[in-house]
């Protein structure tokens, strides 16, 4: 039985600026650091919460090309307690991104960003009474 995602894989173009995104601006926290045989850097994992591993692999040349129809990965998106507060608090940090969270169809509050790659990521706060609570629920996973 699957327990959940273990990790999502990204190749970037600058791991420096990737973990400054990812650790000082959204305030996720690196976990490790794996070496190739050489002793040249491998991959960083980083703890994005409740489990879940973002693994950032350097080196990335090629941009991602995603439209609107694109099929396969379109976006990641990353659960905030207090979505209002969390995207404050990543402004003071130097988070770059204009507006404020909006109320989706689903009933929860989304924020839109992109990482330093272009990675779009939506900052989602799950409202007790929004679909995919309501779901969980009705299924007994809540």
């Amino acid at each position: 039985m699957i327990s959940g995602i273990g990790h999502v894989a990204y190749r970037v173009a600058d791991i420096d600026r990737t973990l400054d995104f990812y650790v000082r601006i959204l305030g996720l926290r690196e976990l490790t650091r794996l070496n190739k045989e050489d002793g040249s850097l491998w991959l960083i994992y980083v703890w994005a919460g409740n489990g879940t591993i973002l693994e950032f692999f350097p080196g990335g040349s090629d941009p991602l090309v995603l439209g609107p129809t694109s099929q396969g990965y379109a976006h990641i998106s990353l659960a905030v307690d207090d979505l209002a507060a969390f995207v404050r608090d990543a402004r003071v940090r130097g988070l770059a991104a204009e507006g404020e969270p909006k109320r989706g169809a689903d009933g929860n509050l989304g924020f839109w960003v992109t990482d330093p790659d272009g990675t779009r990521i939506e900052l989602m706060e799950l409202a007790p009474d929004g679909l995919q609570r309501r779901a969980m629920r009705a299924l007994g996973l809540a």
